[in-house]
């Protein structure tokens, strides 16, 4: 029987929707998994999207470091590598939210190390099943670490323990962990007098918290059989805590600690360093200096929030402290400090002379910022999540005051008693300021902050403060009776620490507790003044270093892999003035700038590519020989 036209028809619309089918699927399977060159890969769990608040997390920490962060479903790339045979150089698999793995994503990681990939693989990742099982014996990715891990078969809970992070002081400041954050393992604040500078940098010490009763701070760890390659990190029972191990042609950097949930504990600085080393140690990439020109330096916060500040301000002015800067000041500005009425605040509106005070430290360039609502003692121990209605009447106050004297409104702000709740952060956003002092994220440089799955703003950047252990004043060294030279020993620490890295970091003081101190704050501002003329550091305000990171998350440049060697290219809407980029001599040569305005010097083992003017900048790197 013959077929008739209108059958021949529709076996033609037919073929047709089917080979268009074929066309839109194919299509699909190109466009997923896009190659984003020179970017390591965040794997996270199918319909996880890169906004999500677990992803963004990493996000933030990637671009704080300067590296190239692409996040990409575990199917996605599972697609591209099976179908694509595609050979990603760098992979990250995240702890907590990415601790489920079936069996073919687990044998493609395998085969992506031995073939060459660089694998960072954290804490419980991957140790469950796609049926959220443990596996058998211990974890599937125990060859690729050169240990056994994940042993829940025979320790169940006690597959985890409560450890110390301990290891030489020179690796503690490769991952930016500062002095004081990490101390020696018997530290005597009582007796020493020689704790940071005088001892090799090989001398093993662990790091330390700020809050009271966290020295010798523990965090989890999972417990470890057999030895990898190399160790940089470890518990006190010995376990590895950072850990590399070759496997064929890849190695893998095996963090032995939850890293991300850290991170949304305000505890960041773990979370960045890792991942620097990765790119930086491992990879041997370019990253995007996080700091002006990639210079270090310090911003200085001074908070003045009592009467007897004025006078201690001027007994520093005597002794050359306040000569130096720009720094930052932040003023209480009310009449009182402990409660109304009691008299003992600057009173910025009625005292002419704290008035001209202030006046004349905006004229010589330093930053004015508000130091929290009106009255010190009782805004900074009575505010909490609940009662914003009530008490945000002394930050408007406080706001005024300040912006009357200056002709101007602050944009740097500091908590009293560092007692910062959401809606002051809230306020703060919807008044224009640019950052804050913060007592989380300890050690930490400029930084977004994390609580939970919610970034604590997502306009303002935080300044986490240093301290010296659990001491973070000068007025807590005095009372703890802490050797003045051991003092001053702990801040020229800090000065070697952000010439060396050319990170920076924020030192806070108040004027009288300075003073009590003042040997010791007198040297500190004598060491930063050689290395500024040396031209190896530099002060900052919070405002300058907001307004630099502000202008760096603008800029959008690339990292192309080429084997006669890679190109970055970079552009910015406005101008890429005062963008560095650090390049590993280790991988490249002298970097050879094709298109832009950019100088090329080196610091330690990295090249420094600083643009000079412009919006665009192309270098090529050619592979070092």
């Amino acid at each position: 029987m013959t077929a008739t036209r209108p059958q021949f028809l529709r076996w033609e619309v037919m073929l047709a929707l089917v080979v268009l089918a074929l066309g839109y699927f194919a299509w699909q399977d190109q466009r997923a998994a896009p190659v984003q060159e020179g970017a390591v890969v965040l794997l996270v769990p199918d319909g996880m999207s890169a906004s999500a608040p677990q992803a963004r997390m990493w996000r933030d920490a990637a671009s704080e470091e300067g590296v190239q962060l692409q996040v990409l479903a575990v199917s996605e790339w599972a697609r591209a590598v099976t179908r694509h045979h595609r050979q990603w150089p760098a992979l990250i698999v995240p702890d907590t939210f990415q601790r489920s793995l079936d069996d073919t994503a687990v044998r493609l990681l395998h085969e992506q190390v031995r073939a060459g990939t660089r694998l960072m693989l954290v804490y419980d990742a991957g140790l469950l099943d796609g049926q959220g099982h443990y596996a058998p014996g211990a974890s599937r990715f125990s060859d690729l670490t050169g240990m056994q891990y994940g042993l829940y078969d025979t320790l169940r809970a006690a597959m985890t323990t409560s450890s110390q992070i301990r290891g030489s002081a020179a690796m503690m400041e490769h991952l930016q962990i500062p002095p004081g954050r990490y101390l020696d393992l018997h530290a005597d604040f009582q007796h020493d007098t020689v704790m940071f500078s005088g001892r090799p940098m090989s001398r093993e010490v662990a790091v330390n918290g700020y809050r009271q009763g966290d020295e010798g701070q523990t965090f989890p760890v999972l417990v470890t059989r057999g030895q990898p390659t190399q160790v940089l990190l470890h518990s006190e029972q010995g376990y590895p805590i950072l850990s590399r191990q070759v496997l064929g042609k890849g190695e893998t950097l095996f963090v032995n600690l939850p890293i991300g949930y850290l991170k949304q504990r305000t505890d960041g600085i773990f979370l960045s360093g890792m991942l620097r080393y990765f790119v930086q140690d491992m990879l041997g990439w370019p990253r995007l200096a996080n700091t002006p020109d990639g210079k270090g330096g310090i911003v200085l916060n001074w908070h003045v929030d009592s009467t007897p500040a004025i006078p201690a301000l001027q007994t520093l002015q005597k002794a050359g402290v306040l000569d130096e800067g720009p720094y930052s000041y932040h003023f209480t500005a009310g009449p009182d400090v402990y409660h109304p009425g009691d008299g003992a605040g600057m009173n910025v509106p009625a005292n002419p002379e704290v008035r001209a005070l202030i006046q004349d430290l905006a004229r010589r360039g330093n930053a004015i910022g508000d130091h929290g609502g009106w009255i010190h003692n009782y805004f900074g121990e009575r505010i909490n999540d609940s009662n914003g209605p009530e008490y945000v009447q002394y930050l408007d106050l406080n706001q005024q005051a300040l912006t009357a004297v200056l002709g101007y409104a602050p944009r740097e702000y500091s908590a009293p008693v560092g007692n910062t709740p959401r809606w002051t952060l809230r306020w703060l956003e919807q008044h224009h300021f640019l950052g804050l002092y913060l007592t989380g994220d300890i050690g930490m440089g400029t930084t977004r902050t994390w609580l939970g799955q919610e970034r604590l703003s997502p306009t303002l950047w935080m300044f986490p403060v240093l301290t010296m252990g659990e001491l973070a004043t000068a007025e807590d060294v005095h009372q703890e009776g802490v050797p003045l030279a051991l003092y001053s020993d702990w801040l020229g620490a800090v000065v070697r620490f952000v010439r060396e890295n050319q990170a920076v970091r924020l030192v806070y003081f108040h004027p009288p507790g300075a003073v009590m101190v003042l040997p010791a704050v007198r040297t500190f501002v004598q060491e930063m003044r050689a290395c500024r003329l040396a031209g190896d550091c530099r002060w900052f305000t919070l405002t300058q270093m907001a307004d630099f990171m502000n202008r760096r998350e603008a800029v959008q440049w690339t990292h192309t892999l080429a084997a006669e060697g890679d190109v970055l290219s970079a552009s910015a809407p406005q101008t890429l003035a005062q963008m560095s980029w650090w390049v590993p001599q280790a991988r490249f040569g002298r970097p050879e700038v094709l298109s832009g305005q950019a100088r090329i010097d080196a610091h330690g083992n990295q090249w420094r590519i600083t643009v000079v003017s412009g919006k665009d900048i192309r270098v090529r790197l050619p592979h070092a020989r």
